[in-house]
C-alpha cells in the first residue's frame, strides 16, 4: 500500500480507524522507514504536549469562570497558556462566555452529532453481524465499502422508495457502489445485505419505523427487493436482520 497521509497516521495513533485498516497500516509501517520516522515524530510530539499539560494542572472551576467573565486574575497568563493546550478547560471558558442562544445551538448540534453516530454505529454493527451469519467470506467488503455505501444510503434517504432506481441483472447495486467490475454473485449479495441492513437501521435510528420485529421485517422486505435481492436472499434477510437490529438498538 502507499504511505498513509498525516491525517490517516494521526487517526491510526488515536485508534479511530477500522480494525482492518489499522492492521494494514501497522504492517506497512513495519516495512517502511519513512513511516516509522513519521510515527516516532508524532508520538514524540504527543508525549511533549501530555507532559506540559500534566505539569500544568487544570485551574479550578471557579478560577476558569473568573477568567472567562472578567479576565482579571493574577494567574491570567498561566490560565491563557493552559487553555491553549487543554480542550476541556477551553470548552469551560467558552461555555461561561456563551449566550443562552449559543448554548442551545451547541446542545442541538451535540444531540444531532450523537444521533448520527448512533445511527452509523447501529448500521455498521448490524451489517457486520448479518454478513457473519449469511456471507462471512465477504465481510471484508464492509470495511472496503463502508464510506461509499453510507454515502449512497444517506442519498437514498432523501428520496421516497417509489422513486429509487430499480436494481436488477442489468443495473446492479454492486456497480453503483464500485465493488467490482465483473459479475460476482457473492459480491452482489453482500452489496444488497450491507445496504439493506444499513438503510433499515437508519430508519430505526431516525424513528421512521418502530423497533418492533414486524415493522423491521416489512421494511427489509420492501427495501431488499428494491435493491435487487432475489426471493431467497430477501427471505434470509427477513429472518436474520430484525433480531440483530433489536439487539444493537
Amino acid at each position: 500500500m502507499n504511505c498513509p497521509s498525516k491525517e490517516v497516521m494521526q487517526d491510526f495513533i488515536d485508534g479511530e480507524l477500522p480494525e482492518a485498516e489499522n492492521q494494514k497500516i501497522a504492517e506497512h509501517i513495519r516495512s517502511c522507514d519513512t513511516c516509522k520516522t513519521e510515527l516516532q515524530e508524532i508520538l514524540s510530539l504527543h508525549n511533549t504536549i501530555n507532559q506540559v499539560v500534566s505539569e500544568d494542572e487544570c485551574p479550578s472551576y471557579d478560577l476558569l469562570e473568573s477568567y472567562a467573565n472578567t479576565g482579571a486574575n493574577e494567574k491570567i497568563g498561566k490560565i491563557k497558556e493552559h487553555i491553549n493546550l487543554c480542550s476541556r478547560c477551553r470548552s469551560y471558558v467558552w461555555a461561561f462566555q456563551a449566550t443562552e442562544e449559543e448554548l442551545a445551538d451547541w446542545q442541538r448540534q451535540e444531540e444531532l452529532t450523537y444521533s448520527k453516530f448512533k445511527a452509523k454505529d447501529l448500521g455498521y454493527n448490524t451489517a457486520k453481524e448479518t454478513l457473519k451469519k449469511l456471507l462471512p467470506a465477504k465481510i471484508d467488503l464492509l470495511e472496503k465499502g463502508w464510506e461509499p455505501i453510507l454515502s449512497f444510503v444517506l442519498n437514498l434517504k432523501e428520496d421516497v422508495l417509489e422513486n429509487w432506481p430499480s436494481f436488477d441483472q442489468k443495473t446492479q447495486l454492486v456497480g453503483v457502489l464500485g465493488f467490482a467490475e465483473t459479475h460476482d454473485p457473492q459480491t452482489d449479495a453482500a452489496s444488497v445485505i450491507i445496504t439493506t441492513t444499513l438503510y433499515v437501521s437508519q430508519l430505526v435510528s431516525d424513528g421512521k419505523i418502530k423497533p418492533h420485529q414486524e415493522d423491521i421485517e416489512a421494511a427489509i422486505s420492501e427495501v431488499a427487493i428494491k435493491l435487487g435481492a432475489g426471493k431467497e436472499l430477501s427471505k434470509r434477510l427477513i429472518e436474520t436482520v430484525p433480531p440483530i437490529i433489536l439487539k444493537f438498538s
